[in-house]
């Protein structure tokens, strides 16, 4: 039993000695993938101040060491089996929490640069990536461990880099922003808040000035900047906007010109004469403002819109009335040398007002 208290002592002393020793960042190197980084820490800030690896790829505390090892035994298993290329895909990540324990409060004395709007905006890597070890392109090819289809680009090396900002956006304001930032690349919500709901790129209506000056864009689905009014026909509904709006600042109507398609917006009223359905409407009522009606010229076809009345004279009817319109008065035809007002309706009309028949002339009138 001695003798096994002892091996679990000196099981239980190596296992420790090892997880110290391999806690050390002089331990890293000892895998030749791993020397480039190890250099580029020993050499920047957290080298000259002792900041340990593990201090910022792992946990505190001695529970989250241990934790850890598993993940470590990986590194080596892919050390000797796997892909030791760098950068890889996804490198791994670190949590602001690791940072604040020794940057719990960060001073920034640059005029017009607030270190809290930035911080609230992601995480400290996003703008900090390489404060622990910048590692170049070159290292890694010297290392022969060089992965050239891997290109990472953190957010600030997409948006931002010290002194090498770029105020690109023509007509913008001169701001201290674009000292470290790519003004293009950061986009407008970076900074400016819309009054607005999401309507897509500032840019497709707003041009950069002390302004913002909104310019109407040329083209596009209207629905997505603007709602249509409950009062708007419902037929007219999923229709070009530009068919009768003006786009810009007072989307002024005007009338689509004569031809087009009236019931594509307006709706036939139930007092409508049933014959005029499927009509030009402009043959009737002239387009614009009142829709006015306007009765069609001496000619055209009456029944197209009206119904003869039973028993009705089945001739043509401008032969009988004279001012189509306006009150469709009847003024009788000529009856030649007689006088239809002096001679009774059933002389000449026997079998109703439908047809005709000269009844002192065996049907036919002598000829003058």
């Amino acid at each position: 039993m001695l003798w096994l208290a002892i091996a679990a002592v000196l099981l239980v002393a190596a296992f420790i000695g090892s997880a110290v020793a391999t806690d050390a960042s002089t331990f890293c190197p000892t895998c030749h993938e791993m020397r480039p980084y190890y250099a580029a820490w020993k050499d920047g800030t957290h080298g000259h101040e002792g900041v340990d690896c593990i201090d910022c790829h792992v946990n505190p505390g001695m529970a989250a060491r241990l934790e850890h090892k598993p993940v470590a035994l990986l590194e080596v298993w892919a050390h000797f089996f796997g892909n030791t290329s760098f950068p890889l895909p996804t490198p791994p990540t670190v949590p602001n929490a690791r940072c604040t324990r020794c940057h719990p409060t960060v001073k920034v004395t640059r005029k017009n640069f607030s270190h809290e709007l930035h911080a609230a905006k992601g995480t400290c890597e996003d703008c900090h990536p390489t404060t622990g070890h910048a590692v170049s392109a070159q290292a890694l090819k010297d290392a022969g461990i060089f992965n050239p289809n891997v290109v990472t680009r953190p957010l600030a090396l997409k948006v931002a880099a010290v002194n090498g900002g770029k105020a690109n956006l023509n007509g913008h304001v001169n701001v201290v922003c674009s000292r470290c930032h790519d003004m293009k690349a950061t986009g407008c919500r970076a900074c400016h808040k819309p009054p607005h709901e999401e309507r897509g790129d500032c840019a497709q209506c707003h041009r950069p000035g002390a302004t913002f000056v909104f310019t109407h864009p040329s083209g596009g689905d209207c629905a997505s900047c603007h709602k249509v009014p409950g009062d708007h026909p419902a037929a007219a509904t999923g229709k070009q906007c530009a068919l009768c709006h003006v786009a810009g600042k007072s989307w002024g109507f005007s009338h689509p010109k004569a031809g087009a398609t009236c019931v594509n917006c307006h709706k036939v009223p139930g007092k409508h004469p049933s014959a005029a359905a499927g009509k030009a409407c402009t043959t009737c009522h002239a387009s614009g403002k009142s829709w006015s009606f306007s009765h069609p010229a001496s000619g055209s076809n009456c029944t197209g819109c009206h119904a003869r009345p039973a028993g009705h004279y089945a001739g043509a009817c401008f032969s009988c009335h004279k001012n189509p319109g306006a009150s469709w008065a009847f003024s009788h035809p000529s009856a030649g040398e007689h006088s239809w007002r002096s001679i009774a309706c059933v002389k000449c009309h026997p079998n109703g007002n439908a047809t005709y028949y000269c009844t002192c002339h065996n049907g036919r009138p002598p000829n003058d």
